[in-house]
């Protein structure tokens, strides 16, 4: 539904030339008095058995209190990588690139400038496997391209826990004064 509404209102605006934007955030039955909020197929950490412990982030709870770390709120990589994730979500069809380009925002933090420094670095202080980061290199790679490459909620799912837990990382590199690798199981 997300989809065929999207290609609608992207139709619309390329022949009016306008940025539009839409939300398709919830769906209420009113028969049977529910709501069905959009989010993912599945919930992303409900099911960790892939990577079981080596995987360090865990969902917060809805209502629950969110500390603010002000380092994060101005570092445009941690912001990047933020914003890409929320799109891995909202945009189903695409979000091996999305979580693609979440590391990449986090890469970038660590040397912008030479991109195989920025890798080598995110990998070693990040404890992160060069095999874990190219699981979904492809895919991500084809939907850059213009390839629409279909994705089950499983490979979506192993994706979102990669980029997730990329992000987490560095949110915990960056904790330390100056930021240093971390002690994280290797995944």
């Amino acid at each position: 539904m997300f989809t065929s509404i999207g290609n609608i209102v992207n139709y619309a605006g390329f022949l009016h030339v306008l940025g539009i934007s839409y939300e398709l955030d919830s769906i209420t039955d009113i028969e049977k008095k529910s709501t069905y909020v959009y989010s993912v197929e599945g919930f992303v950490f409900e099911n960790t058995d892939e990577f079981g412990d080596r995987l360090t982030f865990s969902q917060t709870q809805l209502g629950g209190q969110v500390p603010l770390n002000q380092k994060l709120l101005v570092d445009s990589a941690f912001s990047r990588a933020t914003f890409e994730l929320r799109n891995s979500i909202r945009y189903p069809d695409f979000t091996a690139l999305h979580c693609r380009l979440a590391i990449e925002g986090i890469r970038n933090a660590f040397n912008a400038d030479d991109e195989s420094q920025g890798w080598k670095e995110l990998r070693e202080n990040l404890k992160i496997k060069r095999e874990t980061i190219e699981s979904f290199k492809e895919v991500a790679t084809d939907q850059r391209h213009g390839k629409n490459t279909f994705q089950s909620w499983a490979q979506r799912r192993h994706c979102m826990q990669i980029a997730w837990e990329i992000v987490f990382r560095y949110t915990k590199y960056r904790d330390g004064d100056p930021p240093c690798p971390l002690n994280a199981p290797e995944h």
